[in-house]
């Protein structure tokens, strides 16, 4: 349970820039966000910090209200947390009209 998890020092909310539906989140460049955090290793020598990484408040499709909270982001450290605001924010789109929802199964196989 999360009690047992560290916590780190700094926090921010990630709010949507404008009103709309969540329309895209770039996995990858969350994850980079991630490792600046401190959440993950850019290199095998990288010290983790356990109470670093980021809480999801919306998902894909949801509609929003501009200032709607998209994520909780944590680090240790002040600046990690402002680069990782910023490279999160960076991997979010908000967009007027709704995303097509994907195929769960491309086809079967008999």
């Amino acid at each position: 349970p999360a009690r047992h998890m560290p916590r780190a020092k700094f926090s921010a909310v990630a709010k949507a820039p404008a009103s709309g539906f969540l329309y895209r989140l770039d996995a990858r460049t969350i994850g980079h966000a991630s490792v600046v955090l401190g959440a993950g290793r850019g290199k095998a020598e990288d010290k983790v910090d356990f109470g670093a990484g980021l809480m999801l408040a919306a998902k894909l499709g949801d509609r929003l209200e501009k200032g709607a909270p998209l994520a909780t982001i944590y680090s240790s450290d002040k600046k990690k947390l402002a680069e990782g605001v910023k490279m999160f924010m960076s991997a979010v789109e908000v967009k007027k009209s709704k995303p097509s929802r994907p195929k769960l199964i491309k086809e079967i196989l008999v």
